[in-house]
Order: C-alpha cells, then structure tokens, then sequence
C-alpha cells in the first residue's frame, strides 16, 4: 500500500511569526490613556487590565477570533470605565484609541516580513523538500489572508494550502485532514503554539502534535490542569527541531 506524503499544518500568528506583543502594545495604550485621562489616583493599570482581559475572554466565546473584536473590546472597556468613574465619554479619545491600533495592525510587506520568526523561512525550506505544508489559522479571513499574502514572495512557494477558520476545533481539523491528506491520520502534524487551539483539538482528532514552547502564550500550568489526551505529544523551542522531530518520524515510517 502506497504511505502518503507527510501533512503539515501550521499555526500562523505566534508561530511562524510573532503578534501577540501588538495586542500587549494595544492593552498598554488603553491603559495608559486611561490613566493620563482620568488621573492615576482615579484607577490604576491593573485594574484597567484585569477588566479588559475578562470582557474580551468573554467576548471570544462569542464573537470568536478577530481583530475586529479585539478593538471593539477596546472601546467598550473605555466606554464601560467612563460611565464608571462617571466621566464623560470622549469621542476624541475613542478616535484617538482607533487611530492608534488601526495603524498598530496596518499589514504591510515590510511590516510582516519584519515579525517573521528567524527559524521560519529555513525550517520551511526543509520541510517542504518531503511535506505538504499547510497553514491552517484562525480569525477574519480578509485579515489573515493579508498577512499571508504580505510575505508571500518570501513564504509562499513553500506552502501546499492554506486554510483559515473561525474557530479550531476537533471537526475542522477533521475536515482539513481529509482535504489534504485523504483522511489519513497517520501522515498528518500539527505545529503551533496554543495548547488551547493547536494541540487540544489537533489531538482530540488523532492529529500528532508539536508545540512551541518558546512561543506559548499559555504556559504549562493550562497544559496541567487541562489533562488532554496526547498520545503522540512533543515539545520544542522552535521551528527547526520541530522539522527535525518531523524528519526523524519520517525517515522510520
């Protein structure tokens, strides 16, 4: 019987190149706003901080993934923190705090080739000379896709597809694996660096996993306390042992 070409799915965003300090950026500008608009002794960073994470965790759950979300999130948690020190809400500063992260997000070519990972372009390379590379990432897809395509001269003629969902879940996951490998789970990695959307799912759907630690926003403790079943789990600190981990399973298949 004839073994399939190895399936690679990848993560984007923090995985082949870095933007969660964009978001952290963005969180600090609210904070400080706050605070130069309303007077340190009114109400201190943490708070503005602590407040923020939690309206915005609850708002995934329902608005999903999206750079949209996140500076709505923004401006209602302005919103909220005016009507609660009894302030008037400035249409200045709500044009202020858009301004700020619509330029913060702008995508260009420079912008992008800027934030990829030092290790991405060479473990790509390698990758590509015995997988089939997916890029399989979540959020507004007019969004993502024009990330992508900003580094496509430099990224793109490695990648066999690209795929961008609302959510990774164990269906989705299901759904790709069909679509790229015929259903055949035993050629199939994930690699990314959310053990919530990457292994999680990845796993629950029979999909061997990779994570990057280095670049794990999440840390060990969710890992810990979350219990998932990996039977097949590894951990690397970047994208080159993660290719070589690939190639060491390949070569025994």
């Amino acid at each position: 019987m004839a073994i399939n070409i190895p399936v690679v799915f990848l993560d984007a965003d923090d995985t082949l190149w870095s933007i969660s300090p964009l978001y952290l950026e963005a969180r600090k500008k609210l904070s400080c706003f706050i605070e130069a608009q309303f007077g340190v002794s009114k109400i201190g960073q943490l708070y503005v901080s602590n407040f923020f994470s939690c309206l915005d965790c609850a708002r995934v759950a329902a608005s999903k993934h999206s750079l949209e979300r996140f500076k709505e999130s923004i401006l209602l948690a302005y919103a909220y923190i005016c009507g609660y020190l009894h302030y008037p809400y400035l249409v200045e500063g709500e044009k202020e705090l858009t301004a700020y992260i619509d330029n913060l997000f702008t995508i260009t070519p420079e912008k992008m080739k800027a934030r990829l990972y030092p290790d991405t372009v060479p473990a790509l390379a390698r990758l590509s000379k015995y997988t089939l590379i997916v890029i399989l990432t979540m959020g507004d897809a007019e969004h993502q896709l024009k990330k992508i395509s900003a580094v496509k001269d430099v990224i793109g003629g490695y990648l066999g597809g690209v795929e961008v969902c609302a959510e990774k879940n164990k269906e989705v996951y299901k759904e790709v694996v069909k679509k790229y490998a015929n259903n055949d789970f035993s050629c199939v990695w994930m690699v990314g660096n959310s053990i919530k959307t990457d292994i999680n799912p990845a796993a629950a759907a029979g999909i061997r996993n990779l994570i990057l630690v280095s670049r794990s926003d999440v840390g060990w403790k969710e890992f810990e306390t979350e219990s998932p079943l990996i039977p097949d789990f590894y951990k690397v600190s970047d994208l080159i042992i993660a290719e070589k981990e690939i190639y060491k399973w390949q070569i025994k298949r």
